[in-house]
């Protein structure tokens, strides 16, 4: 439970920083690992946000949540999972003015294998099922994106 006094924020009818008098925000947050055997592991996280403003704040949705699972599928190797996901929220541009940007979610896959006391290779699918949604107003995610890396342990 947090009370601001003199926010700074943007607005974007007038297009410039304002004063926001006094801003209430309640919420709560929980995060959890859970340990299943010795080769798998859970966690999650979720967060709720209440704001009480004259005027809505910019990139704040009500609800964030996550959830992610582990397994070590065998010697140096691991292969992971993860969703993650929010609720709509306000946002504003040029073109566009104020806005509710769409909730979504986004489902990720990757893995992890250690080729050698030196060499790791790191790979991943992001955003498995191409969700079309926007992190900001005038920015679409990237959709489905394939990342791999490979890193050194020199020392």
């Amino acid at each position: 439970d947090n009370v601001f006094r003199d926010l700074i924020d943007f607005d974007p009818l007038s297009f410039t920083t304002v004063n926001r008098d006094r801003v209430n925000a309640r919420g709560a947050e929980i995060e959890g690992r859970w340990p299943i055997g010795a080769a798998f592991a859970l966690a999650g996280a979720a967060s709720l946000l209440d704001l009480d403003s004259p005027t809505p704040l910019r990139g704040r949705p009500r609800w964030q949540a996550s959830l992610s699972a582990l397994w070590r599928a065998g010697d140096g190797l691991e292969l992971n999972a993860a969703v993650r996901a929010n609720s709509s929220f306000n946002d504003s541009s040029i073109p566009t003015g104020a806005v509710t940007a769409a909730g979504h979610a986004e489902v990720d896959l990757g893995l992890r294998y250690r080729l050698s006391r030196t060499f790791t290779l790191d790979a991943a699918l992001r955003n498995l099922t191409g969700s079309r949604h926007r992190d900001s107003v005038g920015w679409p995610a990237p959709g489905r994106l394939v990342r791999a890396t490979l890193t050194a342990a020199l020392f």
